[in-house]
């Protein structure tokens, strides 16, 4: 793969078509007027900061949010004012122990992002399949969106960012693996529209016997692929 910036697809605009190797769409992908825009929208648009594999942080002008390394069982807050930290969970009566407390996820979680004044994340429920999740800032009004297809991550192995964007889930990776003593790299780039069961694949490419990588960029209605 050819490394370097180039735009893969207009996801959103209202005139264009959305491209993939798979399929070609001619429809409107904006889900809300607002959204018609490439002026940044804070609320709204990813922070690429935190937008890279094995992140599972977020920030806002008062506080980190996120998981620690050594205890991913629990979603955690440090207020920069007070510098206190702890575990976020809105139960005064909760003692933090168990499946119980609204800020336990299992300790397999796929990014933690702020979007519209939410937390959303992604956890394997073990059993029951992967979801996207999403709380209050103040540990309160934690409900499970929607589902995430398991197969995804049975496909995609290295390189997993998870991201929130202008009302959609973006969830990119890689699959590598070795096939009689040749390299293969699955990359992909799966969408979701917050809240509901569809899902588009915008980008699947197999590559064989070369390196491959990599790292995906939103910014306004675009989405950039290196």
């Amino acid at each position: 793969m050819k490394k370097g910036l180039f735009l893969i697809i207009f996801l959103f605009c209202t005139s264009c078509s959305l491209m993939s190797e798979n399929k070609s769409f001619e429809e409107n992908y904006l889900i809300q007027p607002k959204f018609e825009t490439e002026e940044h929208l804070p609320q709204y648009d990813a922070d690429y900061r935190f937008a890279h594999s094995g992140s599972t942080v977020c920030e806002t002008e008062d506080a980190y949010y996120g998981t620690l390394f050594d205890d991913p069982y629990y979603l955690r807050y440090y207020d920069k004012k007070s510098q206190y930290s702890g575990i976020l969970c809105g139960k005064p009566e909760c003692t933090h122990t168990d499946e119980n407390c609204d800020g336990y996820i299992m300790g397999e979680v796929g990014g933690v992002r702020l979007y519209d004044n939410q937390l959303y994340w992604i956890q394997n429920m073990y059993g029951e399949g992967y979801a996207l999740w999403c709380m209050d800032l103040n540990g309160k009004q934690r409900q499970r969106v929607q589902n995430i297809d398991a197969a995804i991550f049975s496909k995609l192995n290295t390189n997993i960012i998870m991201q929130v964007h202008r009302g959609y889930v973006y969830i990119s990776g890689m699959g590598c693996t070795v096939w009689n003593g040749q390299s293969i790299t699955k990359v992909m780039v799966i969408v979701y529209p917050i809240g509901k069961d569809e899902v588009v694949t915008v980008y699947d490419q197999t590559y064989t016997n070369g390196s491959a990588d990599l790292y995906t960029q939103l910014k306004g209605n675009k989405l950039y692929k290196r």
